[in-house]
């Protein structure tokens, strides 16, 4: 796959803002019908063979702001994708379905009543079929895995395999998939060039990295977009549809810049986050929690889901463990030292309660993820689990991360009927906006405790047919 230039070539039919799972699927169902498409991406394009190789690299090149970007409590970090492919590239794209304890809330918040199991199945169908899936077979699980499999078990409760969207990941040639959150090497991975993205180049897609839109314009007859490419040359597109596929923060800040506020006042409200947070236990054997395959298993347990918690079997590399991990100084270097000797348990806790999204008067994000005392309670029974998982198997102690990490976070545009409670139509325009669309997980209505990447597939396929049928 190769980035086109930044020639305009005339009128576009669709001008999409964002190369992420949603992007990238609506191009592909629009360019395969014949639509003319231009997709603008603020990041740059990595070829597997020019993906760099020391972490601290891959955070500043693959993510914006270096890495993440905190909220006002300065412990929750919010992290997002900035490449072509988005999140995609970094992260492992656990596919879930949401279940009717997902999809009920999303009705009452919305007003919308096709979210339910039935109406949305004919729509997860049609993204099982983007990428390829499998279960990691079980003759690759670590040590890592079987603490937490097996630990949850003397609790009370269950993990089950995660369904990835992956290909061949060589587990029996060596690979670890740790190396994977900096972009995966061998295209093992279910990301976006690899699979989506590649599919809609080939049939006609004009695809421009490094572009960051800083404002947009909308007219009855069409949309003008204004950025900048390379940070240096000021261009404008010209499109008669627009969709806006940049995630929550990037979506809320470009209508936030461009004055969208006006007409659309529960922008940058509804926004939610799931506080992950890494207890690593050290144990005096190797247990070697990144040898082989990454993010294994989850918890699906029915007791955990009401209370808005889960478990994932994940493990940071060595420069994120050394940047979440307390201590300073030689002590710290010594904990790192016995990298191989840790295990993890990672908790989620899924946030009941909005927060917002703004512009200081440096139009800079300010991010209130809107945590109360509730999530700071049930973030507490979630570690104290952790903890019991990992003494059972003999840690001599436990700690937890000085922050948590937040790669799924949704809302900021939320759909629903109720235009001035929502920015989002049930048909994917934004309320009085005919010819502006988005359908990633800036539309959520709510968080839902699960992987969102299938859902967002889901509904990005949907909305391109509704773009479709309002172009015959």
């Amino acid at each position: 796959m190769k980035p086109m230039s930044t020639d305009v070539k005339g009128l576009y039919d669709v001008i999409v803002v964002g190369s992420g799972p949603s992007g990238s699927v609506i191009a592909n169902e629009l360019t395969r019908a014949g639509v003319k498409c231009l997709m603008l991406e603020a990041g740059k394009y990595y070829p597997r063979d020019t993906l760099t190789r020391p972490e601290i690299d891959y955070y500043s090149q693959i993510y914006w702001s270096g890495g993440m970007e905190l909220d006002t409590s300065c412990k929750n970090g919010i992290m997002r994708g900035k490449a072509v492919g988005g999140g995609t590239l970094a992260y492992q794209a656990i596919m879930c379905r949401f279940d009717e304890y997902v999809f009920s809330y999303w009705r009452e918040k919305s007003g919308i009543p096709y979210f339910t199991v039935e109406e949305m199945e004919p729509w997860y169908k049609k993204a099982d079929q983007l990428l390829p899936t499998a279960l990691v077979d079980e003759r690759y699980r670590n040590e890592c895995c079987r603490i937490f499999v097996e630990g949850l078990a003397k609790l009370g409760y269950t993990a089950r395999a995660e369904l990835r969207a992956m290909d061949d990941c060589h587990w029996d040639k060596g690979n670890d998939c740790i190396c994977c959150l900096g972009g995966c090497r061998i295209d093992g991975k279910g990301s976006m060039p690899h699979t989506v993205l590649k599919r809609a180049l080939t049939q006609g897609l004009h695809l421009i990295p490094e572009f960051e839109v800083k404002q947009v314009g909308v007219k009855p007859d069409g949309v003008i977009v204004n950025g900048e490419y390379r940070q240096d040359e000021r261009l404008s597109f010209f499109g008669r549809k627009l969709v806006l596929a940049g995630a929550p923060l990037g979506n809320t800040k470009l209508l936030l810049e461009s004055g969208f506020k006006v007409k659309l006042p529960a922008l940058g409200d509804n926004f939610y986050i799931h506080t992950q947070w890494f207890n690593c236990g050290m144990y005096d054997r190797e247990i070697n929690a990144h040898k082989g395959p990454f993010q294994v298993y989850g918890t699906h347990d029915p007791k955990l889901r009401q209370k808005g918690i889960k478990f994932e079997n994940t493990f940071p590399p060595p420069g994120g463990l050394a940047w979440l991990f307390p201590g300073m100084g030689r002590k710290h270097h010594e904990v790192m030292r016995k990298f191989r000797y840790l295990s993890c348990v990672e908790s989620s806790i899924r946030s009941f309660h909005p927060g917002t999204l703004r512009l200081d008067r440096h139009d800079s994000m300010i991010i209130n993820s809107g945590l109360t005392d509730d999530e700071g309670r049930r973030t507490k029974e979630g570690q104290q689990i952790a903890y019991d998982v990992l003494y059972s198997f003999g840690a001599k102690w436990v700690v937890t991360a000085r922050f948590s990490i937040c790669p799924h976070h949704f809302g900021g545009l939320s759909m629903g009927v109720d235009g001035g409670r929502s920015c989002v139509d049930p048909e994917f325009h934004l309320h009085g906006f005919r010819n502006v669309y988005s359908a990633d997980s800036s539309v959520f209505p709510m968080s839902t405790g699960m992987n969102p990447v299938l859902t967002i597939l889901a509904l990005s396929i949907k909305a391109s047919q509704q773009i479709l049928k309002e172009m015959a």
